[in-house]
């Protein structure tokens, strides 16, 4: 994500305001160098193959369930040029509102890097790269989502496909025509149902501010819209069939913009696809 687009993405998050109660929440943190990684968190791709060496920390509230939790992790090589490849991911929970990184409790680790003399080869030297990892926790009250509960199974079918990718096209028309009120309009289950998760309040009059952001950006000559190709796309179901995430063939999302762009997670919900990742 380039500087215009996390400021964009910042921008809008301040916009809707984070507001916060004393509630308990979530964050999983991934840095990886030089290695390929598979994350899931109850099924959800936290981090794929193919993404970039990053570290990046993010509230995770909204992938958080009743009951049993699962994270899998799995590493690999991504060639014998990749210089001092390592991996590592942590899971805190910390009180809404919390002040500063003090307050983080961490409550899983796991660390693997090829400095390390027990992850080489005693006789070539080369790095042994790690097993699959699984952790399991147990949540009693999960953060507020209802998806996980109001969600339905997705069958991955032509006919679902045709449907989302005219919910792609009505998304970029909203944005083409900058139709703000349809754009947020597609939005709004997601809109509630992820912000209500991390304990935001007054969502609604938080909106305008933000359309009123993006109908100027749009409206501005340098603003530019990306053709979305109907041929370049990929479908894959996650989370027991509960989400269908769209990209691209080179693992974009969909819309593409010169100042930001825009997932297309969709979920069923009575029988109906909507945006709600």
């Amino acid at each position: 994500m380039n500087l215009l687009k996390f400021l964009f993405v910042l921008f809008f998050l301040l916009l809707v305001g984070l507001i916060y109660s004393e509630n308990q929440s979530y964050q999983m943190a991934v840095t990886k160098s030089g290695v390929n990684a598979i994350v899931l968190l109850n099924g959800y791709p936290f981090f794929e193959i193919g993404d970039k060496d990053t570290s990046m920390a993010n509230n995770i509230n909204y992938l958080i369930i009743k009951g049993m939790n699962t994270i899998t992790i799995h590493v690999e090589k991504i060639s014998d040029d990749a210089k001092f490849p390592s991996f590592s991911l942590r899971l805190y929970v910390y009180p809404d509102g919390a002040k500063s990184t003090s307050e983080f409790k961490e409550v899983y680790k796991f660390e693997w890097d090829s400095f390390k003399s027990e992850n080489k080869d005693a006789d070539t030297g080369n790095p042994i790269y790690p097993k699959d990892q699984k952790y399991e926790f147990t949540i009693d009250t999960p953060p507020p989502s209802n998806f996980f509960n109001e969600g339905q199974k997705i069958t991955l079918n032509d006919d679902t496909k045709e449907k989302a990718f005219n919910l792609i096209k009505e998304f970029y028309n909203s944005i083409a025509k900058n139709d703000m009120d349809k754009f947020f309009k597609l939005q709004e289950y997601k809109i509630n149902d992820v912000y209500s998760s991390m304990y935001m309040t007054d969502i609604k009059s938080k909106m305008e501010s933000s359309k009123k952001y993006l109908t100027d950006l749009i409206k501005k000559p340098e603003f530019k819209l990306e053709p979305v190709k109907k041929e370049d796309l990929i479908y894959k179901l996650y989370c027991n069939d509960k989400l269908l995430w769209i990209k691209t063939k080179d693992k974009k999302a969909p819309i593409q913009t010169s100042s930001f762009e825009i997932e297309m997670i969709f979920g069923l919900i009575n029988n109906e696809l909507k945006l709600v990742r």
